[in-house]
Order: structure tokens, then C-alpha cells, then sequence
């Protein structure tokens, strides 16, 4: 049988919700500029699969090879995208937990000074 009540270090909890904030910051860079940097090489990737294409009307004599690069470009961009979404998920996934983790927390959080200075500086008195 769990007992109703059960106490928590607040240097626990501190460090947990430091965790949990951490951890959703990172996953924000994740999903802000790594996803940005992903979208720049996509268009590029675009760009140059719509190039072959016109290189495949262009130039019907080397078409088989064309088609082939084509092909080879168009399935690595496939399992790409897979891979991205499947990052974008578990990082989404992650972010949402910790910020829910946070939230069970926030009702124990202690009340009053307790971020105090261990010494005094001069500046701050």
C-alpha cells in the first residue's frame, strides 16, 4: 500500500525541475533552429531533383542515368523525412512530459526565501 504522504528533499525537487527545464530548452533548439537548418538542405534537395528532371527531357540520351540518380536521391530523402519526423515526435513527446512532470511538481514547491546565498557579497547588500 502507497502512503498518502511522502516527503521530498527540496534539493530534489530543485534539481529535478532544473532537469525538466533544461531538457525542454533543448528540445525547443531542436525543433526551432536544427529543424530550420533540416528545411534549408530540403530545399536544396528539391532543387536539385527538379534540375535532373529537366536534365531528363534535356538530354533523353543519358535519361537511364538521370533517372537512376533521381531514384537514389528521391529514397534517401524518403527514409530523411522519416528519420526528421520520428525525431520531431520523441523530442515533441519528451518536452510535453517534462512539462507535465513540472506541473506535478509546482504543488510542493516550498513557499518563502529559499534561494538564499551562501555568503554575501559586498555588491548586493
Amino acid at each position: 500500500m502507497l502512503k498518502e504522504t511522502v516527503t521530498v528533499p527540496h534539493e530534489k525537487i530543485s534539481k529535478q525541475v532544473l532537469e525538466n527545464v533544461d531538457t525542454v530548452a533543448s528540445m525547443s533548439v531542436v525543433q526551432e533552429l536544427l529543424l530550420r537548418e533540416y528545411q534549408k538542405g530540403e530545399k536544396e534537395e528539391d532543387e536539385l531533383m527538379s534540375q535532373i528532371k529537366c536534365w531528363m527531357d534535356k538530354y533523353p540520351e543519358a535519361s537511364g542515368l538521370l533517372e537512376r540518380i533521381f531514384s537514389k536521391i528521391k529514397a534517401i530523402d524518403q527514409a530523411q523525412d522519416k528519420i526528421i519526423t520520428a525525431i520531431t515526435q520523441r523530442a515533441y513527446e519528451t518536452l510535453l512530459k517534462n512539462r507535465e512532470s513540472n506541473t506535478l511538481w509546482k504543488q510542493y514547491e516550498p513557499k518563502g526565501r529559499y534561494y538564499v546565498r551562501a555568503h554575501e557579497m559586498p555588491l548586493f547588500r
